[in-house]
């Protein structure tokens, strides 16, 4: 009797778990490239946060990117972006055929400079040790080092942004992260 209950809700309690996992951690297809180094875990507690809230930087102080700032011509935020304080990255030899798009995501921010600091590495295969789901990006505690994983995304630049942007800022919301402004470049989601 128990047996044939057990199987009869089985299917009921896989698919009450699924859509209850859908609505925390998005689709299977987000949660696929979605996930970063920049998510709130054990590694990274300082993430953890409500995404509505105004960016917050590495020491807790709301930032002030949700400030009205000048528009270009297409609409989009102007570039570069405030951050809080300086860092400085070296694109390592992995990341040679990369350089240029992770330079363009690298201007992205104000006051992030070539030469010293935050070493930029490339990889051609998941990055493991960074959240969960397949990694296409990580930036380990906020500046140790940050891993991209470039040959699975269609805009590298944009990747590298996100990924520098955690030098300062945790996500901002699930969403796909794009060009249109600071906090839309640090949405979780790698959709392209």
């Amino acid at each position: 009797m128990l047996k044939k209950a057990f199987s009869r809700y089985l299917p009921l309690v896989i698919a009450v778990t699924a859509v209850t996992a859908m609505t925390f951690m998005g689709t299977p297809s987000q949660t696929g490239v979605a996930l970063d180094g920049g998510a709130a875990s054990a590694a990274n507690p300082e993430l953890k946060g409500d995404p509505a809230q105004l960016l917050r930087s590495r020491t807790g102080q709301a930032e002030s990117m949700m400030a009205p700032k000048p528009s270009s011509v297409d609409g989009t935020e102007a570039m570069p972006w405030n951050t809080p304080s300086k860092k400085s990255y070296t694109i390592t030899s992995s990341c040679n055929s990369y350089k240029d798009a992770i330079r363009k995501g690298a201007a992205a921010w104000k006051n992030l400079t070539e030469g010293g600091g935050t070493p930029v590495e490339c990889t051609n295969s998941n990055i493991q040790g960074c959240g969960g789901g397949v990694v296409v990006g990580c930036n380990q505690s906020g500046g140790v080092k940050i891993i991209l994983w470039m040959s699975n995304v269609r805009d590298k630049a944009l990747l590298a942004a996100h990924e520098f942007g955690h030098d300062w800022f945790g996500h901002t919301g699930n969403g796909c992260h794009t060009w249109s402004s600071a906090e839309s470049v640090m949405q979780a989601t790698t959709c392209e």
